[in-house]
């Protein structure tokens, strides 16, 4: 898309280290840009987006996948989570945070903001 909201269909995008720095037609930038792009990336049939970003996390619940699914929100929350949570110890919550931020990346999320209690 552009800035103004429009899909850009047989466009290209040029980036150098973590920063877009050309967006426009695939003809314009590869004549721009290919001799100097390190790797060119067809794309064609696909699309291309930044990261989502996740603001409410609680890591420490992907070690929970499963548990109380017959349960409606209160009472999972009273019964599996809270529990469990009181349980876990570092290295626990350590192993939650690689698993979520794992999954997070598989899900195209680059950023999430972890609500799990310390």
């Amino acid at each position: 898309m552009n800035s103004s909201g429009d899909v850009l269909n047989d466009a290209a995008v040029y980036i150098e280290g973590n920063l877009v720095k050309a967006l426009g037609s695939n003809e314009e930038v590869t004549a721009s840009y290919s001799d100097t792009a390190d790797k060119i990336i067809d794309a064609r049939g696909k699309y291309i987006f930044p990261g989502f970003i996740n603001t409410h996390v609680h890591s420490y619940q992907n070690l929970l996948k499963g548990m109380g699914t017959d349960l409606c929100f209160a009472d999972w929350f009273m019964q599996v989570a809270s529990p469990a949570g009181a349980m876990l110890d570092s290295r626990a919550f350590g192993v939650a945070a690689k698993a979520c931020s794992i999954e997070s990346i598989q899900s195209g999320v680059t950023t999430i903001m972890d609500m799990t209690p310390t």
